[in-house]
């Protein structure tokens, strides 16, 4: 009985000691728990905000703007007069413990009306670009942006108003908890370039200009402004330079199915995605445009590879003929940075248009004097070792409609179109490229 007892209470000493060490272990790991929860609630804070507004000097004259909700500016102002303009900067600060990213811009419309007369733009201050949905601001950083509204140079009297306006202006941005969908902001694809491009006239006519003329490409262009031939050196290789020798793009026209893209066409012919204006190709090597589409003049250009720092929009086309009544297939570009010009390209910027006898050819001589940009490096300055540069558009018929879906459009030396057999080898491929103006520097 004596040992059965000795037994029963060590037993229960053991549950005892048990069960202070199961609360030690439980006080021990509460308490574990309670630290690292409070850390979390310290250490993490969200403040992102808007200060250190300064406005610009030249600006007319304005009341201050005035920031709410610490993430919006609101400001009234008058442009009375061609060249007026209002700018101020402002740094968006994460002051937080939380990497922050953007859900949305939102500035003030302008009504079509005012478009016609005002320019107004949110711009990352020394990048020059857009501001775009997902950019990080990463906790702790600073990004400084330019607001501007400016009453354009260069506009027809027609547009201006007829009364002094005031407007009432705002910019908000609404930014919100990053996540692995966030990009950094970078620098921009394209960006002004500050020299032309030039060649010698080497025939005895070469347009408008002479034997011994020297032939400039392009323009400087104006400050947030994109208008046809503007020449930009862009970073297609991704390799952070801008090389005014080979990275040349003229701007052709605003996307036709997406007008926050830019079309820029670039200087030179390429064979394999390296400059070759000496190269030629075939179109294609099967019969017919409407079944096949660019096949062979595709493999020369560019690879996604080659130049990795842009992409097409998207890269199934659908290839137009002409006459437009003419419907042809789709046409993927897969696997390539860039594609071939289209006529769609260059009639919004060139002017382009039909003949009057023969639809299915368009003018030649002297039309694309609003675009010699695209004549650089071709037959126009020299007329040895040059080569035309394939369309995208396949021809819909000859003028004696023999043809039907047998010849494709081409760039000659001084001219849009006049046809060629698809297996016509000595025309070359010249890139074409679609960047996000937000990624422009202009």
């Amino acid at each position: 009985m004596v040992r059965a007892q000795n037994r029963r209470n060590i037993y229960i000493l053991i549950a005892i000691i048990t069960l202070i060490l199961i609360g030690i272990g439980y006080a021990f790991l509460t308490g574990d728990l309670n630290i690292l929860g409070n850390a979390r609630i310290e250490e993490n804070a969200w403040d992102v905000r808007f200060e250190n507004i300064q406005v610009e000097s030249g600006s007319v004259e304005a009341n201050t703007p005035t920031i709410t909700n610490n993430t919006t500016i609101t400001y009234t102002v008058n442009l009375n007069t061609t060249g007026d303009y209002y700018e101020f900067s402002v740094d968006v600060a994460n002051k937080g413990t939380i990497d922050a990213m953007i859900d949305s811009v939102n500035i003030t419309n302008l009504t079509d009306d005012q478009k016609k007369y005002l320019t107004y733009s949110v711009t990352y201050y020394d990048l020059g670009l857009g501001l775009e949905e997902k950019q990080e601001l990463k906790s702790g950083k600073t990004e400084k942006l330019r607001v501007k509204v400016a009453h354009k140079k260069d506009i027809k009297a027609s547009d201006l108003p007829t009364e002094d306006q005031s407007l009432t202006l705002s910019v908000s941005i609404n930014y919100v908890q990053a996540d692995d969908t966030a990009i950094s902001v970078s620098y921009p694809v394209c960006q002004r370039a500050t020299t032309l491009h030039q060649e010698i006239c080497e025939k005895s006519s070469c347009g408008d200009y002479s034997l011994g003329d020297t032939i400039t490409y392009g323009n400087i262009g104006t400050e947030e402004t994109l208008s046809i031939g503007d020449a930009f050196d862009c970073d297609v290789n991704g390799d952070g330079e801008y090389n005014p020798t080979n990275e040349r793009f003229y701007y052709m026209s605003d996307l036709n199915t997406n007008n926050n893209y830019a079309v820029m066409i670039y200087y030179n012919n390429v064979s394999a995605g390296i400059p070759n204006n000496t190269f030629g190709c075939t179109y294609s090597e099967q019969e017919y445009t409407y079944k096949v589409g660019p096949e062979t003049a595709v493999l020369q250009l560019p690879t996604v590879l080659q130049w990795t720092n842009v992409e097409l929009s998207n890269v199934t086309r659908k290839l137009k003929g002409i006459p437009s009544e003419y419907q042809f297939i789709s046409f993927s570009y897969a696997g390539y940075a860039a594609r071939l010009l289209s006529y769609e390209d260059m009639t919004g910027s060139c002017h382009v248009s039909y003949y009057t006898n023969y639809p299915d050819r368009v003018m030649n001589a002297g039309t694309l004097n609003n675009c010699k940009h695209v004549l650089e490096n071709t037959r126009y300055s020299k007329s040895e070792n040059r080569v035309d540069y394939w369309m995208e558009n396949p021809s819909s018929s000859s003028s004696n409609n023999a043809y039907v879906g047998k010849e494709a459009w081409y760039i000659a030396s001084d001219r849009i179109g006049l046809y060629k057999f698809l297996g016509d080898s000595n025309h070359g491929v010249r890139p074409v490229i679609e960047v996000p103006k937000s990624k422009i520097k202009y």
